[in-house]
């Protein structure tokens, strides 16, 4: 109870919609009120959904499990299709952080990484078992693609597209990317909007496209704000200063690589590259004006 005390203080943190709905149906299990299992998966896909919105992640697999479950017992239903996306979406943003904490690829029961007493984590659940939930999400959504629903396709797209981000994909993730945010915008589901072009932002980060990256940040603080969640906007402000640092970066490396060969024979207090942090200082703060 403590633990789900915890999270219901977290989902009263989020502003917008996904954070009132989940904090509704959080009190709700709190009150220990009976539910069957579609009301059990509708109230554990707002958990994940949230969550995963706040960038709790190990915190979502407290839902996860329990709305997998409640899943095996329903069919062709909305919620399904619901739990399947931020269920994959869940699985693949885990894998992020394990490898950027420096877990094994290999993965075990127990796995863990050497990222310290901080290091992302999430007890029992290996890298294996994530890759294979994220296959039977990929596949259950391939079913519901073959709807009529908008947002399914929306939705299916970005899915697929997120998993080309976790491959590197940059050409194939260009092009499913480019296809979810045609289809968001025909859905005009805000939230989803602000979701797609912040993650879109950080494919093209990866990828090496600063500028593209920088746009789509900025975009997705439009519809955050548009959505009413302060928290995710100055999350997306902070990702969109963080593409233009790398612009301005790559620039005078660039210009200082150029110069250095030429001032081989200058001391090295006065070659370019020794005057780069006051060059980037500058040009980051004339490229924000």
């Amino acid at each position: 109870v403590d633990r789900v005390s915890e999270v219901y203080l977290i989902l009263c943190c989020l502003e917008g919609s996904a954070g009132l709905d989940a904090s509704k149906e959080l009190q709700a299990v709190l009150r220990g009120e009976q539910a069957d299992t579609l009301d059990i998966l509708i109230r554990h896909v707002h958990f994940m959904q949230t969550l995963y919105l706040l960038g709790r992640i190990a915190d979502g697999f407290l839902f996860y499990f329990q709305a997998k479950e409640a899943r095996s017992k329903h069919d062709l239903d909305h919620m399904v299709f619901e739990f399947e996306f931020w269920g994959g979406l869940l699985c693949i943003e885990a894998l992020h952080r394990y490898r950027a904490g420096g877990a094994s690829s290999k993965g075990t029961d127990d796995d863990t990484n050497d990222g310290g007493e901080d290091a992302f984590s999430i007890p029992g659940v290996s890298q294996e078992k994530l890759h294979r939930w994220t296959s039977e999400h990929k596949a259950a959504l391939n079913v519901f693609h073959d709807t009529t629903s908008v947002r399914h396709s929306a939705l299916y797209f970005l899915i697929r597209a997120e998993l080309c981000r976790l491959e590197g994909d940059k050409e194939e993730g260009s092009k499913l990317y480019a296809r979810a945010l045609q289809a968001v915008h025909v859905l005009d589901a805000v939230h989803i909007s602000a979701l797609a072009n912040e993650l879109y932002g950080k494919f093209c980060r990866n990828m090496g496209m600063q500028a593209t990256a920088r746009a789509s940040f900025r975009e997705a603080q439009h519809y955050y704000s548009v959505w009413g969640c302060q928290s995710k906007q100055d999350e997306a402000k902070a990702l969109e200063e963080g593409s233009l640092a790398d612009i301005v970066t790559e620039d005078i490396r660039v210009e200082c690589s150029e110069k250095e060969e030429a001032d081989e024979d200058r001391p090295v207090f006065t070659r370019p590259a020794a005057q780069f942090t006051a060059k980037f200082n500058e040009a980051l703060i004339g490229a924000q004006q």
